[in-house]
């Protein structure tokens, strides 16, 4: 194994600029969240609007 020297190690480039599958999941997961909470709210509003509410005992 070879030691780097300080020039070398200023030269080094890391990481990804590429979109990994991890940062697609989390979009697809909040895309998912989202799209729950106004399939939620557009129904309540439409049962609202309806009025086909249930009856509160």
């Amino acid at each position: 194994m070879n030691k780097i020297n300080n020039e070398e190690l200023e030269k080094l480039t890391g990481g990804t600029s590429t979109i990994t599958s991890t940062i697609i999941n989390a979009v697809t997961n909040i895309l998912k969240v989202l799209y729950e909470v106004g399939e939620g709210v557009g129904s309540g509003l439409r049962r609202v609007k309806e009025d086909s509410l249930c009856p509160l005992e």
